[in-house]
């Protein structure tokens, strides 16, 4: 190995090794459903080995046959000298008899290969048997075709390492380590891409020795790898202090409170050297934006709360609302006084309203922010430009928040699917989702205004590309990660763009796509440490109703015991069958409560079982739900055939379709 590259790269991969991937803009993908799957995107494994991009360390997360196919798919049509390791068959479809070479030992019989490269993907000697050619013709071949030990045939006739860009190993989950490295150890170099696919939880190689079983052959080369840190998630568990958190995003965000605390750093060292633009001793131009951008948020809030309202609300809640809306309605005075202070000829704009007969509610004051004066008026461009500040802030948190939310819906949504049951625990669901789904509508608009603040201020102060940065949010675009787009099938899902939109104004394409990668990390993440604590509930659960059962049994012998325990004392007989009687019955008592809740639990280790078992194969999780599904829209129409009596009624069951 120490004449191909470091070993270590590819024997003991840390996290030095691997490197920030990014989605080049000229692929297109093959397999459209490749190119609508988000998860089989996520760590761009595909993209990044079509860029020409070198990882030697082994890339995670292959969708195994189908990722194969779609590389050396993309990189027959797009690469020269590349090379592949799937099935001939299917890459006969694509690739010509001059580009594909299939390797058979010389001990097949002719007769197992299939018809299709029998004759144009193979070679025969002149005695007849499978063969190779000569080198020179071996590297004419931009795909070869091996079984990991046939591999050992290309170094044996001469063919130099390097010449092979890429190495793939299909199922190596089932194989040995030293078979994996066949290919690795004789044709590999530093330049070369090894991508291994397989799923190191299932069958893995067969050893029928048992020393080389002892020596550690019965675990696989992918099998190993995953063991180690770089690729363990319970890493930070077991060492928080030196181990990443994986439920924090590392991609650096910027918020609005960050933002203000850096203008009043900004203003704390304007005032140290002698500058002062304050015309206020309370509040400075940036409190003064901050202040109207925080009413924004108190008058969409006294919005919804007053929308809420019906004819039959309670005097309590229509109370609660009077009273914010005149709390607002102080604020706003307040507002209006140093907003003259600041622009003073804001009066004339106030004034040029057209008055209505009504008083204007709180909510439909209109502030007069810099953004909405706009060209109108004169005023001092530092306020415009310390609100696109905030705006831009204002509008990322808001996307985050969005997302967030709808994460949640959306897992809240399939614990209410999979696990409740009753009216009860269905209230409190549906009580739930509408709190989550009042937040997602709140953000919605907080980003909408923001987005029309940032167009009007980017118009005022030149700034440009500010709407390609800030796309609209349709309805359509709120949706969560496993959402489709309505009316498109699985086929054409795509991501929304909120999911894909990084929080930084100067973002370049490897940051959005790391934004994106850690966004999806951490959702993992945070799904990962529900499902655990829901599985400890469960076994908490399980605990405790032993617990009950056994607390019964010995409950009932406890009374049993103490009915008897006055017998060697000087006790009236009448006392002592009292005693006993009472005992007895207290004793009854538990052994029927122990009864009873053994009746009602004798289902649930079967129910529990299950549900580890959907969770262990996912596949009977879809099969049970397309069951209920089908038993659930199976109509039936009855119809009855009467005879001359009653009891020789018959029913004939007629499928509507």
């Amino acid at each position: 190995m120490d004449s191909a590259f470091k070993e270590d790269q590819v024997l003991f991969p840390a996290q030095a090794h691997l490197e920030g991937l990014n989605i080049p803009r000229w692929v297109s993908f093959i397999n459209p459903l490749i190119a609508g799957n988000a998860k089989l995107l996520r760590r761009s494994c595909i993209t990044n080995l079509l860029s020409d991009r070198t990882y030697p360390a082994e890339l995670r997360d292959l969708s195994c046959t189908v990722t194969h196919l779609e590389i050396m798919t993309g990189l027959a049509q797009e690469k020269p000298n590349s090379a592949a390791d799937l099935v001939a068959e299917l890459l006969s479809t694509c690739l010509t008899p001059n580009e594909l070479f299939s390797i058979y030992a010389p001990s097949r019989f002719k007769s197992q290969i299939p018809d299709t490269l029998s004759h144009d993907y193979t070679y025969t000697s002149a005695n007849g048997h499978l063969s190779v050619p000569i080198t020179a013709k071996l590297k004419s071949f931009r795909v070869v075709v091996a079984t990991c030990v046939a591999c050992s045939m290309l170094s044996g006739v001469g063919m130099p390492r390097g010449h092979y860009g890429h190495i793939f190993t299909d199922e190596t989950g089932q194989a040995t380590e030293p078979e994996t490295f066949i290919s690795i150890k004789t044709l590999a170099d530093p330049r070369t891409n090894v991508v291994l696919s397989g799923d190191p939880k299932q069958l893995g190689p067969t050893i029928r020795s048992g020393i080389a079983r002892n020596l550690g052959l019965e675990t696989s080369y992918v099998e190993r790898l995953m063991a180690r840190e770089v690729y363990d998630e319970t890493a930070w568990e077991l060492d928080p202090a030196n181990n990443p958190n994986p439920y924090e995003v590392v991609v650096k965000t910027p918020t609005q409170a960050a933002v203000r605390r850096q203008m009043a750093e900004d203003e704390e060292k304007a005032l140290a050297s002698g500058v002062d633009v304050s015309l206020s001793d309370e509040v400075s131009p940036c409190s003064l934006i901050a202040m109207g951008i925080d009413l924004e948020g108190e008058q969409r809030s006294l919005k919804t709360l007053t929308q809420s309202l019906w004819d039959h609300s309670q005097d309590r809640q229509i109370t609660r609302v009077k009273l914010r809306s005149n709390a607002l309605t102080q604020k706003l005075e307040e507002w209006f006084s140093l907003l003259q202070l600041y622009i003073p000829t804001s009066v004339t704009l106030q004034k040029r309203e057209p008055q209505k007969k009504v008083t204007p509610k709180p909510f439909e004051v209109k502030l007069w922010m810099p953004s909405q004066i706009g060209k109108l008026i004169s005023f001092d461009r530092s306020l415009a430009e310390i609100e696109y500040k905030l705006r831009n802030t204002q509008a990322h948190e808001a996307l985050g928040i969005l997302r967030r939310n709808l994460q949640i819906r959306a897992t809240l949504y399939d614990a209410k699917d999979r696990w409740l049951r009753g009216q009860g625990a269905n209230t409190r669901a549906l009580n739930a989702l509408a709190t989550v789904q009042a937040r997602i509508a709140a953000a919605r608009d907080e980003y909408r205004q923001a987005r029309t603040a940032l167009l009007a201020l980017a118009d005022l102060l030149g700034y440009a590309n500010v709407d390609k940065e800030f796309l609209p949010l349709q309805d359509k675009d709120i949706r969560s990660m496993v959402e489709p787009e309505p009316g498109l099938g699985e086929t054409r899902r795509t991501l929304s763009w909120i999911w894909r939109r990084v929080n930084a104004a100067d973002a370049t394409e490897e940051e959005t796509q790391e934004f994106v990668t850690e966004t999806i990390r951490v959702e993992w993440g945070k799904s990962r440490a529900r499902a655990q604590r829901f599985q400890e509930e469960i076994e908490l659960v399980q605990e405790e109703m032993n617990r009950t059962l056994r607390f019964f049994v010995w409950k009932a012998d406890d009374w049993r015991r103490k009915g008897v325990a006055f017998q060697d004392k000087s006790t009236s007989p009448e006392h002592l069958e009292g005693l006993k009687a009472y005992a007895e019955r207290q004793a009854v008592l538990c052994q029927s409560l122990h009864d009873a809740f053994k009746h009602q639990w004798e289902g649930v280790p079967s129910l529990v079982k299950s549900a580890r078992d959907e969770m262990d194969r996912p596949e009977l999780f879809y099969q049970r739900k397309q069951k209920e599904f089908e038993r659930k829209n199976k109509k039936v129409n009855q119809v009855f055939v009467s005879d001359s009596t009653p009891e020789s009624l018959s029913t004939i069951s007629i499928p509507l379709d």
